[in-house]
């Protein structure tokens, strides 16, 4: 009988224990921030709005860079306030790819991260031409036409084959050289071209090598 109600405390130390560390975590995350963490809004100009926890004061900050996107009310890109509040932003027309602000609200060692993501008049496109070739066992020299709107310098290369070496982007072609196929069976070598979009989402194309066995 003793030996089961030392179990039952236990269990309920257990518990209790359990419980007050689901609240206190509740709170980190309730206490300053917003449920909402993300608002995507058309290209047109308009406003939007964050209803912002901030129990204990805080500061909600538009990161440099964002002009596009203000509060409303406030002097600058920074606005502080002591209770829970709803902050009305108001953002400039799209004429170009889509955006995304970042924005802070920061109180004593605690922050949340929110987005407002903006669609815009351009969508980010990738291609290449052909997107696929086959190789010889020896290997040999790759090159495809990329077809884009986007700045050259700003396209970004990857290849998981080790294989393949002198990957780059040149006077608007994707080249690179394959080396021999030492594995014992055929191969499908990838090699991709991309960019982050506005959004942070990644945007691309692949250019696929069959290569057989030597």
């Amino acid at each position: 009988m003793r030996k089961l109600l030392f179990i039952d405390i236990a269990i309920m130390a257990v518990l209790c224990s359990c419980t007050k560390f689901n609240d206190a975590h509740f709170v980190d995350i309730v206490d300053v921030g917003a449920k909402q963490k993300t608002i995507d809004v058309d290209r047109n100009s308009g406003g939007c709005s964050f209803d912002v926890f901030a129990s204990c004061g805080c500061v909600f900050t538009i990161e440099s860079g964002w002009q596009w996107l203000s509060i409303d009310g406030a002097s600058g890109q920074s606005i502080s306030f002591a209770t829970d509040r709803r902050v009305n932003l108001s953002y400039n027309a799209n004429n170009s790819f889509k955006r995304m602000a970042v924005i802070l609200v920061t109180a004593p060692g605690r922050c949340d991260t929110l987005r407002v993501r903006q669609g815009g008049d351009y969508t980010e496109s990738i291609a290449v031409s052909p997107s696929q070739a086959s190789s010889a066992a020896e290997g040999g020299h790759f090159k495809t036409r990329i077809l884009t709107n986007l700045m050259e310098q700003d396209l970004k290369t990857e290849c998981a084959c080790t294989d393949v070496s002198n990957l780059a982007v040149v006077n608007g072609s994707l080249e690179f050289d394959l080396g021999p196929n030492e594995t014992r069976n055929s191969r499908i070598v990838t090699v991709r071209l991309y960019v982050k979009d506005g959004w942070g989402e990644d945007v691309g194309a692949e250019f696929i090598v069959n290569q057989p066995r030597r």
